[in-house]
């Protein structure tokens, strides 16, 4: 009795700790590597820095002047590929800063290239809500007929400017070959029914791997080096 309070006790801890990480970080899905790890990681830094200037915030900005603002791809030891890229702020309310303020914008953010998106980092919960919005979403705008809703995090929105659904619609076709509109928020998957989401998703890039350890670079002060987070979402 007491060894099962104990596991309970240390579980909810343990999730605690993960969800306030969580609260400090976005993720930006989608964003392709290069097989070199030392590139990646130059890329990874441009796309972070050019995420911050476009957000405007001067706070966001000297924590990234301040070497505060740290990111690493997800999971460390999986090999490169589309691994999403998990940046962590200093507090949740510069988190909050730098997601509203790249959503306030028009149009999608000029750093991120379709199909990229930055979302918040969501914990497994949400996620599965995530997944259950997504197959609302998609039913919604087939009722509609038009892109009429969307995914932000795990919450469905509506577009002010429904656009027309896209051939084959709801199929991992549209996922693979559906050009995304321009004036859609980047944090929202492109086809609007969320099948790159499902393609590039965190849970699902996250599957074991039987490759070795990318190798460690620590070029970047920015760069987190915590080996925790290769064990975490």
């Amino acid at each position: 009795m007491a060894r099962t309070v104990y596991e309970s006790c240390a579980r909810v801890l343990s999730d605690k700790v993960e969800y306030e990480e969580k609260e400090r970080r976005v993720v930006v899905i989608g964003s392709a590597e290069d097989p070199d790890p030392v590139k990646t990681l130059a890329k990874d830094e441009l796309l972070i820095e050019q995420l911050v200037d476009y957000c405007e915030d001067p706070d966001v900005k000297q924590a990234w002047k301040d070497g505060q603002i740290k990111y690493h791809r997800h999971p460390k030891e999986r090999k490169a590929g589309a691994r999403p890229l998990k940046v962590e702020l200093p507090n949740k309310k510069l988190r909050d800063l730098l997601l509203d303020k790249i959503r306030a914008k028009p149009g999608r953010p000029t750093p991120l290239p379709a199909p990229s998106f930055i979302r918040k980092d969501l914990t497994p919960m949400q996620l599965q809500l995530e997944r259950e919005a997504r197959e609302e979403v998609k039913q919604r705008n087939l009722n509609a007929g038009s892109l009429s809703f969307g995914l932000r995090d795990f919450s469905i929105i509506s577009y002010r400017n429904p656009r027309p659904l896209p051939k084959h619609y709801g199929t991992t076709r549209t996922a693979t070959r559906t050009a995304p509109p321009s004036s859609l928020s980047a944090d929202i998957p492109h086809s609007g029914d969320g099948s790159d989401a499902a393609l590039l998703s965190d849970d699902a890039s996250t599957a074991p791997s039987t490759s070795g350890p990318t190798p460690p670079v620590t070029r970047s002060s920015h760069v987190n080096t915590d080996r925790r987070g290769a064990a975490r979402h």
